[in-house]
């Protein structure tokens, strides 16, 4: 029973030797922190947080990143009330799909390093990505050396503070 739960932040970090987890059960609302809860887990290979309830959820900082082994991951969570994702995907190097479109980023200030350092993905869609509460995005898509398709529709990005460093080593 996790219904007390509030804060799960490097819950699973450096676990190293990990290589699945189903966290689809959780249903728990009081979760507000799961920022670096799988940090440097560089064998996990799948996570299913599929329908996981997780709507009163605020930071999801650094919650894959350097998961090296980690190849493909559907995030169809409620994320409405997610302020930050900075580092979220940081060092996923052979992270190959990536389905952002359940995605709600519409109270997210901090998208920092969202995609730095996913050196084989080759596109990325973001046109259903709400930026217009974000003030920074520095690093966003650094070294992303492969990513030859960006699509960023209808970008409003006028409260953005910080844009550093936003397309350096894309092709």
């Amino acid at each position: 029973d996790l219904s007390n739960l509030a804060c799960s932040s490097f819950m699973f970090s450096r676990c190293t030797n990990l290589k699945e987890i189903d966290l689809s059960f959780l249903n728990e609302a009081s979760v507000e922190d799961l920022s670096g809860m799988f940090y440097r887990c560089s064998s996990l290979e799948k996570v299913n947080l599929e329908k996981a309830n997780l709507q009163n959820t605020t930071n999801l900082s650094f919650l894959f990143e350097d998961c090296t082994n980690l190849k493909s991951i559907d995030l169809n969570i409620d994320t409405s009330n997610v302020e930050y994702m900075d580092h979220i995907f940081t060092g996923c190097e052979n992270l190959e799909s990536l389905d952002l479109s359940h995605l709600n980023t519409s109270n997210v200030k901090n998208m920092s390093s969202l995609f730095k350092g996913l050196s084989t993905i080759t596109s990325l869609d973001l046109t259903n990505f709400d930026v217009s509460s974000c003030l920074n995005m520095s690093a966003m898509f650094e070294e992303c050396s492969s990513l030859t398709y960006l699509n960023l529709g209808d970008f409003k990005s006028q409260n953005v503070l910080d844009m550093s460093r936003r397309h350096i080593h894309m092709k």
